[in-house]
């Protein structure tokens, strides 16, 4: 069944809040998503290993 009275601009209006909440959440997560991206990937080469896949004893 459907609602008897189905009016969408007082919808539209009534949940416009929630709407805007989702969509900033929506941005939050994904700005906090590519900051750990970025963070992880700093470019930096990893340390070097042996070929017994050790790291490397510091020279004197």
């Amino acid at each position: 069944m459907s609602a008897p009275d189905t009016n969408t601009d007082r919808q539209q209006r009534r949940h416009r809040g929630a709407i805007w909440g989702i969509a900033i959440a929506v941005l939050l997560g994904l700005g906090a998503t590519a900051l750990m991206l970025l963070d992880t990937t700093d470019g930096e080469e990893p340390p070097a290993e042996t070929a017994a896949g050790a790291p490397e004893a510091p020279t004197e």
